[in-house]
């Protein structure tokens, strides 16, 4: 199930790209290898006994990606995670 969410995810980004995007930007559009989980069983987690949301994995790159920190228009610092 997992595959199909990352295949969507990847499908949608891609039709979204188009050809606006500048000649030097970088590849926006990652893979699979990019994220750390893909697994939308994630998103249906319990709550922690305190009830605060769990600490999930789903659609987050993976340091090493070329995603990541790729200029989304935020100043990015470890200290925003």
């Amino acid at each position: 199930m997992g595959r199909d969410v990352g295949r969507a995810f990847f499908a949608v980004a891609g039709h979204h790209r188009g050809h606006s995007r500048p000649a030097d930007a970088p590849d926006a559009l990652g893979d699979q290898g990019d994220f750390v989980s893909l697994d939308p069983a994630q998103l249906t987690l319990p709550r922690k006994a305190d009830g605060s949301l769990p600490d999930i994995d789903f659609l987050k790159l993976k340091r090493n990606s070329k995603l990541y920190d790729a200029g989304t228009g935020f100043q990015f610092s470890a200290q925003n995670l």
